[in-house]
């Protein structure tokens, strides 16, 4: 049995439920609330790294973050984005090398997480675990023109999350390192 958080609407956690009960409260009247993580891995060319999803895991296929999962069981955000990507890309960092971008909130029809956005600097090597089928960098003009077109080939959260993180960088470019 996996359990995790689960949280209340201004994300203070409430309880905690096994994984599968959280999903199948997906079809109900009374989603659990839980937390979610993402970071975008952008290279020296400005350029995310985008995953397509194995068949081992929900959405498979699809394309979503360089690297996404559960806050697990009494972590913080922080300490889930560390995890997933050491799990999933093999990259291992320190939590000094991760930067805010920013957190969106539950719209309870599509989405029932609050999911946090880190980036990185990185420009490889990856080593994909069984949850990614691949891994390729992109412009994110490519990124931008490709949701308009293949917005189904693509997660509900990456879309929303590829959105909070344009609005992020068009803002804090001349900041990055």
């Amino acid at each position: 049995m996996a359990l995790m958080d689960i949280v209340d609407d201004q994300d203070n956690v409430i309880g905690q439920k096994d994984f599968k009960e959280v999903y199948k409260s997906f079809d109900t009247k009374k989603p659990l609330l839980h937390r979610g993580v993402h970071v975008f891995v952008i290279n020296s060319k400005n350029q995310l790294l985008i995953q397509k999803r194995s068949d081992k895991v929900s959405n498979p296929y699809k394309l979503e973050s360089s690297s996404s999962g559960h806050v697990d069981l009494g972590h913080t955000y922080e300490q889930s984005a560390i995890k997933e990507l050491e799990e999933e890309l093999g990259i291992v960092i320190n939590k000094k090398d991760l930067i805010f971008v920013g957190k969106i909130v539950p719209d309870k029809k599509t989405i029932w997480s609050f999911n946090v956005l880190y980036m990185i600097n990185y420009e490889g090597p990856f080593k994909i675990n069984h949850e990614v089928e691949s891994v390729k960098f992109f412009k994110l003009s490519e990124i931008k023109e490709d949701l308009k077109k293949n917005k189904s080939s693509y997660t509900v959260v990456f879309n929303k999350m590829f959105h909070l993180f344009v609005d992020w960088y068009d803002k804090n470019k001349k900041n990055m390192p």
